[in-house]
């Protein structure tokens, strides 16, 4: 005689993680009108996969060089950027799986609030 056990079954989950295989660059441009001239940021540069058994899940470098947007405003570049890492969503990607072993170059950036 079987024992009973309480199982939950259905279609399995799988843990996707991606990855890009090689450089892919990237020009931004992102609009906000709220009335008058309203506001725009720009950033430029590229992504890239890091080396082949690298500790490291995300690099970001920062190479704008002068105050092109302010420097305040470079954290939240870098937060977006870990945020659309880990959702996997709104790169240059059609799935929806985290990246993983990627780093970013932000190489220009402009901006008007």
């Amino acid at each position: 005689m079987c024992p009973q056990v309480d199982a939950e079954v259905g279609a399995p989950r799988v843990n996707y993680r991606e990855t890009i295989t090689r450089r892919a660059e990237f020009d931004y441009l992102h609009k906000k009108q709220s009335g008058g001239q309203g506001q725009y940021g720009r950033v430029v540069g590229y992504m890239e996969p890091l080396p082949e058994g690298s500790s490291e899940k995300f690099e970001y470098a920062n190479e704008i060089v002068g105050n092109a947007i302010p420097p305040n405003y470079l954290p939240s570049c870098k937060k977006g950027f870990e945020e659309a890492v880990n959702s996997g969503k709104p790169l240059l990607f059609v799935g929806t799986a985290p990246l993983y072993w990627l780093r970013i170059w932000l190489a220009w950036s402009a901006g008007k609030c």
